[in-house]
């Protein structure tokens, strides 16, 4: 989860959540993302005040074979839930407005939509 560039005590922000492609694929924790266009997506939202959160749901590189595999013949299943799972964290944990959530991605992120 990447916050909007200047958090004012007492506001709420927008978020939206970026989902990669693949599914096998991953979003690594570096600023900015290290994927191609959505670095510049990321930077443009983040200096407008969102939030934004770019989840690796089941399905995705990174915390191994059985992890990677765990959405084969169930995608928009299991992986859903974690997407959706995040969401409601970020929420309970930072100042998110719950009316103004976004959702974008592209390939399997777009399917994900």
């Amino acid at each position: 989860l990447l916050p909007p560039a200047r958090v004012e005590s007492g506001k709420k922000y927008p978020m939206v959540v970026l989902i990669h492609g693949g599914p096998s694929s991953a979003t690594t924790p570096e600023w900015p993302a290290s994927f191609g266009m959505a670095r510049a997506i990321i930077a443009a939202l983040s200096s407008h005040g969102y939030y934004v959160l770019l989840p690796n749901p089941r399905g995705s590189y990174g915390q191994g074979e059985e992890f990677t595999r765990a959405n084969v013949k169930d995608f928009g299943g299991g992986d859903l839930r974690d997407i959706l799972a995040g969401v409601d964290a970020a929420i309970a944990k930072y100042p998110i407005d719950s009316a103004r959530l976004g959702v974008t991605g592209w390939s399997y992120g777009g399917y994900m939509t």
